[in-house]
């Protein structure tokens, strides 16, 4: 046999009978656990919430409504015209699908146990334009809450109709 060696002596396939000390083998264990916990790839990190808001916009506004589904937690709630329990991600990925406009992410802000996400609209299914504020809710890499925000009240002082005319 090519690759014998005495009982007291045993020779590493690999790195033959170099021995490794404490520290390195240290830092390579560190090394592995660091790669095993970082993923691969240029996904985010399913836990960075900010990452979890961003990742189902971009779903939904590529039309990728399965992907998109799939970031809700099931019994996610939805609060938009009316609030909604979402069974699953099939649930999820008709809602994404339900949208009519395409929005691009401009903020997203911690809210302690909430986020609040502010989005641009645009044109999708139908002719969107402005801004729209969604608070979310992300546990374990899932969506767990999505409540559409009202829009804020037009600052006071502004006139929402036509000056009478006065004749002179």
């Amino acid at each position: 046999m090519c690759c014998r060696s005495s009982p007291a002596t045993k020779v590493h396939p690999v790195l033959g009978d170099r021995v490794l000390g404490p520290r390195v083998v240290w830092l390579l264990a560190l090394t592995a656990a660091v790669l095993a916990v970082g993923g691969c790839g240029d996904e985010p990190p399913r836990e960075d919430p900010e990452a979890v808001i961003r990742g189902w916009s971009r779903a939904t506004n590529a039309g990728d409504y399965d992907r998109a589904g799939a970031f809700f937690a099931p019994n996610a709630v939805v609060a938009q015209v009316e609030d909604m329990r979402l069974r699953g991600p099939a649930d999820g990925a008709r809602f994404s699908a339900s949208l009519p406009c395409e929005a691009d992410v401009t903020r997203v802000a911690a809210e302690g146990r909430t986020w609040l996400a502010t989005f641009r609209l645009r044109d999708g299914r139908t002719p969107c334009t402005g801004t729209a504020e969604v608070r979310f809710a992300v546990r374990d890499g899932k969506l767990t809450e999505w409540r559409q925000l009202p829009p804020p009240p037009p600052p006071s002082g502004l006139r929402t109709s036509a000056p009478s005319r006065r004749s002179a």
